[in-house]
């Protein structure tokens, strides 16, 4: 995997590229760079907290104002906002989806009705 802030780099670049190909496309205006920060914030979310926080510090400069050519739809607060709001989203569902995987794995999902019993990692064992 790239550093964090390399992907940070490598986004900016090719927004400029994508931007000067197509400049109506998918990230012009606000609420093409409101979807950017979102899609690099979704991104962003699986690297370490602290190389994410770095990389999001110079993310505006790198990605905004490089790639919309010093001429940014969002100022850095919305920007970081934005980013930082699907970051945590991601890292939410991301915990919901190890916490249920892990019950499956063990056994303790909850898919029973009222009726049924409820299987457990030591029902389970205890039958061994």
């Amino acid at each position: 995997m790239i550093s964090a802030i390399e992907y940070t780099r490598e986004l900016g670049q090719a927004l400029g590229i994508q931007l000067a190909n197509n400049p109506d496309g998918l990230y012009a205006g606000r609420e093409g760079a409101m979807r950017l920060a979102r899609e690099y914030g979704y991104g962003l979310a699986d690297y370490p907290e602290k190389e994410a926080r770095d990389a999001l510090g110079r993310s505006y400069g790198l990605i905004c104002v490089i790639g919309y050519d010093l001429k940014p739809p969002l100022d850095a607060k919305e920007w970081v906002r934005e980013v930082q709001k699907e970051m945590k989203r991601k890292r939410e569902d991301d915990k919901s989806w190890k916490r249920s995987k892990s019950k499956e794995a063990f056994g303790t999902e909850d898919t029973t009705t009222s009726s049924e019993t409820q299987t457990t990692w030591c029902d389970l064992s205890a039958s061994m």
